[in-house]
């Protein structure tokens, strides 16, 4: 995304975003220093290879405890704040769910609705800094 965004916003081109939950990992039902839960996908050894090779450290797990904290503040779940965030990117034009329930989905279209401040962005801005700012992209 620091490569293609600013091209693609040039071009006036936008972006649909694939797992803008990172495997589960932005919902914070990873805490730090405990295995995966049953029954999700980073528990299932046929779905685990990604998360367990691009996500799965201690302090990813940390700092997706810490959005859902940000999240529970403003009376939203993580899942759906993980979502709001990505789709006020400028380049994004929209995100693919993973969703494996109705209530997930459900949880997962509040994104839409979720108006989020100034303060909560830098917030979540500080937890996960990327080279480029997505307000100056």
């Amino acid at each position: 995304e620091e490569e293609v965004f600013p091209v693609t916003l040039q071009q006036g081109i936008g972006n649909v975003i694939f797992l803008p939950l990172a495997h589960g990992m932005l919902t914070g039902k990873y805490p730090p220093g405990e295995p995966a839960p049953e029954g999700t996908r980073a528990a299932d050894p046929d779905q685990n290879a990604v998360i367990r090779n691009l996500y799965w450290t201690e302090e990813n797990k940390r700092k997706g405890l810490e959005l859902a904290a940000i999240a529970e503040e403003l009376g939203t779940t993580a899942a759906a704040l993980s979502i709001a965030w990505a789709l006020r990117h400028p380049a994004v034009t929209s995100v693919i769910l993973g969703t494996s329930r109705v209530a997930q989905l459900e949880e997962n279209l509040a994104a839409v609705d979720l108006d989020i401040s100034t303060e909560i962005m830098e917030r979540i801005e500080a937890l996960y800094p990327s080279r480029q700012n997505p307000a100056g992209a």
